[in-house]
This record gives C-alpha cells, sequence and structure tokens, in this order.
C-alpha cells in the first residue's frame, strides 16, 4: 500500500457538499461575521413565479456565494462552486467575467481545500490586481 499522507484520495463530492463545508468554515472566522451569504439561484419554478422573481432582481448566471468583505483592492469575493462534472453556463461565464471587469474577485471552485485556500489568501490581502476574462476549461 502506498503513502496516502501527500495524496488526494479519488472522492466524487457533489456541488452542494463543498459549498455547504465551505460556509461552515467560514463561520468560524470572526472578519467573516455576517459577510457571507449564499446566493439561491437554482431549481424548478413555475413560469409565473420564475417571472415574478426576475421581477424582483433575481439574475440568471449569479454565483453561488459572496464575500462581502474588501480585501486587496476588490470590494468582494464571488466564488461559484462546481462538482466533479460541473460545467459553468454561458450565464454564470457572463456574470464572473462581469464581476472581474467591475473590480470583484470572481473565481470558480470545484475542489474545499482550493475554495478554502483561495479564501485565506483574499482575506490576508495576497490577491490584487485585476483578474482577465474567465479561462473556461475546453473552449
Amino acid at each position: 500500500m502506498g503513502d496516502l499522507s501527500s495524496a488526494k484520495l479519488a472522492v466524487k463530492v457533489s456541488e452542494s457538499q463543498i459549498q455547504k463545508a465551505f460556509i461552515h468554515y467560514c463561520k468560524y472566522i470572526p472578519a467573516l461575521k455576517d459577510s457571507v451569504f449564499s446566493i439561491p439561484n437554482e431549481g424548478k419554478r413555475s413560469v409565473a413565479y420564475a417571472k415574478r422573481l426576475k421581477l424582483q432582481g433575481l439574475l440568471s448566471g449569479v454565483c453561488d456565494v459572496e464575500i462581502a468583505v474588501m480585501r486587496g483592492g476588490y470590494g468582494a469575493l464571488f466564488i461559484e462552486f462546481k462538482g466533479p462534472t460541473g460545467k459553468l453556463t454561458p450565464n454564470q461565464i457572463k456574470f464572473i467575467n462581469q464581476m472581474r471587469k467591475n473590480g470583484y474577485r470572481a473565481d470558480v471552485m470545484d475542489d474545499l481545500d482550493d475554495a478554502i485556500n483561495l479564501l485565506n489568501n483574499y482575506l490576508s490581502g495576497k490577491l490584487s490586481g485585476k483578474q482577465g476574462p474567465l479561462k473556461v476549461r475546453g473552449s
């Protein structure tokens, strides 16, 4: 049996599980108190209810989580979580690129450890400078 201490085990974790664990981690960081929230933007809805939500400001493609704390010249950090087979929609790509253009930090994460590292680097101010357009795998 090989050494597993430095190898990541191939465990398929859903987008929901990654996001829930990330939110749980954030609850232990005092600087984030009441500044981390999810933006529920998915699910099946009736046509009438979807129309009502759009009139109230629902925007297709908005990232899953916002960290509303300024760091490193960014006004906030937006994170779109994806599971192992998740793909970005055109509206998600458009939203992420618009947030980057507007001076916000916006990233896509498919791994909890990577998301936590991103958050810690963001909070410590190690991430700065304007992000370019999102590079989508396979395109």
